[in-house]
């Protein structure tokens, strides 16, 4: 049996097919969870970037927390910022492809999605 190449570095999932990548299914999984659990807390070591290239695209988020009576433009204005100040959008500028810059804000007590908004890098 041959050994499928691990797929380091590849973006596309056509590319993976087409290469004989290593690949593994987790549909059933994200099934199980959302059908059979209430919460769940799914992390992320500190190092990984909060974004996604789709595509042909690449969509970089940042998230914040409020108060439900706090004023969410305000949040989403500081996400927006940080991204911007702190250049996450800067090593996809190179690609070529268009870049999203993606805010989201969350209710502190009820952790439910306030506001969102996408603007042009």
């Amino acid at each position: 049996m041959q050994r499928r190449q691990l797929p380091i570095g590849i973006q596309h999932f056509r590319t993976l097919r087409e290469d004989g990548c290593y690949y593994v299914d987790k549909t059933p999984l994200i099934h199980r969870l959302v059908s059979r659990g209430r919460h769940y807390f799914l992390s992320r070591p500190r190092r990984f970037g909060k974004s996604l290239l789709h595509g042909g695209q690449v969509f970089v988020m940042e998230f914040k927390m409020a108060e439900e009576n706090e004023e969410t433009e305000a949040a989403l204005d500081r996400a927006i910022s940080q991204i911007r100040d702190r250049g996450y959008a800067d090593r996809y500028r190179d690609r070529g492809e268009p870049i999203h810059l993606l805010a989201a804000v969350f209710g502190r007590e009820e952790r439910n999605l306030l506001a969102v908004r996408a603007e042009p890098a």
